[in-house]
């Protein structure tokens, strides 16, 4: 008997990403602000919409 399992982009859908709040969980974030940082990374505030927590992200751009 064979079973399928489904494929890996199925396994990759099921996967939460993104940022969630260590406070409260919630997904869902207000940018204060944004600056540029060493080596061409953007370094953003975010603050939580829900609780109001704030933390910092450092993204590097995508094609440089």
């Amino acid at each position: 008997m064979m079973v399928t399992l489904g494929s890996s982009r199925d396994a990759k859908l099921k996967v939460a990403c993104g940022l969630n709040c260590r406070s409260c969980g919630c997904r869902h974030f207000w940018v204060v602000y944004t600056r540029r940082g060493w080596g061409g990374k953007l370094i953003r505030r975010r603050e939580c919409r829900h609780c109001g927590k704030r933390m910092t992200t450092w993204e590097k751009p995508v094609g440089r």
